[in-house]
């Protein structure tokens, strides 16, 4: 009456029990996010069709949007040609005047150099000048006081002061 069970496991039947448990956690996982997705796209269809008017006014009015579209990229690309000409332009003619000025450079140091010269000789004049006919502006100039009488009010505080100035 030996009726005893011998079980035994081993390494490797312990290592495919747990690679059975993940793989069923796995697909459980999977599961669930299609079942989640299934509902999202159930929603997102829902909205689709509630709104559905507005989606075809939208689709109906696209080939219009679209050739707005054309002729608007079509009006920017010409002033922008035409706005890269005229830089163009405007660098050559500033080329042009940095030429003509570096041709003419020479006369205009000398008569920069003249006038600079000008310049210096008639701030000197002015300035000794100036202090000549201000010395003799000054010595012409005769100041005149004249007296004014005293109101009835100040000479009462002169009075007074002097009154306090003697009781010391």
């Amino acid at each position: 009456m030996n009726n005893a069970i011998n079980i035994s496991l081993t390494f490797k039947d312990i290592g495919l029990f747990v690679l059975w448990i993940l793989l069923s956690g796995v697909l459980l996982y999977i599961l669930m996010i299609l079942v989640r997705f299934y509902k999202s796209f159930k929603d997102i269809m829902k909205i689709v069709d509630d709104k559905r008017p507005e989606i075809d006014a939208v689709i109906d009015e696209l080939p219009g949007i679209t050739q707005n579209v054309n002729t608007i990229t079509g009006e920017v690309a010409h002033v922008s040609e035409a706005f890269h000409n005229t830089v163009d332009n405007l660098a050559e003619t500033s080329d042009n005047v940095t030429e003509a000025i570096a041709e003419k450079s020479g006369m205009a140091g000398k008569v920069s150099s003249v006038m600079h010269t000008v310049a210096i000789i008639k701030t000197f004049y002015e300035e000794y000048f100036a202090v000549k006919e201000a010395a003799e502006a000054e010595e012409d100039t005769v100041m005149v006081c004249k007296e004014v009488p005293k109101s009835s009010v100040e000479l009462e505080k002169e009075n007074d002061m002097d009154v306090k100035t003697n009781k010391e």
